[in-house]
């Protein structure tokens, strides 16, 4: 996953989103070893993972052609409904039993 600043319509602002990247070295090994039969299959890939992007901050999913799902509007952190955690420092809901950056377990509060 990358990380790259776009416009996020749920928090209204640039907000960092991850996106996750294509492993060019193993579809190439596919594409090599299936005689060219995996290369579509490598660009239908290459593009979907380029048109996708998640929001760090709200969990909003955007996708190919702008679609989107996920995320609450106006669903910031906030002390009230999230906390640091004590290993990487990231937030995560106070709900949560284990940190979904570093897989720290947690205590709910």
């Amino acid at each position: 996953m990358t990380n790259i600043v776009l416009h996020c319509k749920n928090c209204d602002e640039a907000t960092p989103h991850a996106q996750p990247q294509t492993s060019h070295v193993l579809h190439l090994l596919l594409s090599v070893v299936t005689v060219g039969l995996w290369l579509p299959v490598w660009l239908l890939v290459a593009l979907n993972n380029r048109g996708q992007a998640t929001c760090t901050v709200c969990g909003r999913e955007v996708g190919m052609f702008g679609s989107s799902r996920g995320g609450v509007k106006g669903m910031r952190p906030t002390p009230d409904t999230h906390v640091k955690c004590p290993d990487c420092a990231e937030l995560v809901r106070r709900e949560a039993r284990v940190c979904r950056h570093c897989g720290c377990r947690l205590i709910p509060q």
